[in-house]
C-alpha cells in the first residue's frame, strides 16, 4: 500500500516538473473512525444507514473517473470494531484474511494508519 502511495506521489512530481505550465489537481479523500461500517445497514438496529464504505466507494468511483485530477485515498484508523460483521472476522474467522483487508484493497486505499480501537482485540487481526 505504501509503495503505491509513494509511486503516485512520484508521478505527481514528475507531471509537475514536466508540464510546468499545466495545473494538476490533487484530491485527497480521507476516511476516519469508520467503526466497521462497510455496508449501508446497521445490523444492530436493523435499519439502513447514511454512512458506509459502500457509499464512499460510489463517490470515489465518480472522483477517479475525472481525468482532470489525481485522487489519493487515505484512512485514519478505527475500522476494526463497531459492527457485527467486523467482530465476526476479529474473533471467529481469524484464520482467514480479514474482510477489511479485502475491502481496502478493493477500494484501492493508498495509505492507512492504525487507530486505538484497531488494537483492542488483543490478538493479531
Amino acid at each position: 500500500m505504501i509503495y503505491r502511495f509513494l509511486s503516485r506521489i512520484a508521478i505527481v512530481l514528475l507531471i509537475s516538473i514536466s508540464t510546468l505550465a499545466q495545473t494538476v489537481t490533487v484530491k485527497i479523500i480521507e476516511t476516519s473512525d469508520v467503526h466497521g461500517a462497510i455496508f449501508p445497514y446497521d445490523l444492530k438496529e436493523n435499519k439502513e444507514t447514511n454512512s458506509s464504505l459502500a457509499r464512499v466507494t460510489t463517490y470515489l468511483k465518480e472522483q477517479r473517473a475525472d481525468s482532470n485530477q489525481i485522487v489519493f485515498l487515505l484512512d485514519n484508523g478505527d475500522i476494526l470494531q463497531g459492527d457485527p460483521v467486523v467482530y465476526y472476522y476479529n474473533f471467529e474467522k481469524t484464520e482467514k484474511v480479514h474482510l477489511y483487508a479485502d475491502v481496502m484493497n478493493y477500494m484501492k486505499y493508498d495509505a492507512a494508519t492504525i487507530g486505538n480501537h484497531d488494537i483492542e482485540t488483543g490478538h493479531d487481526v
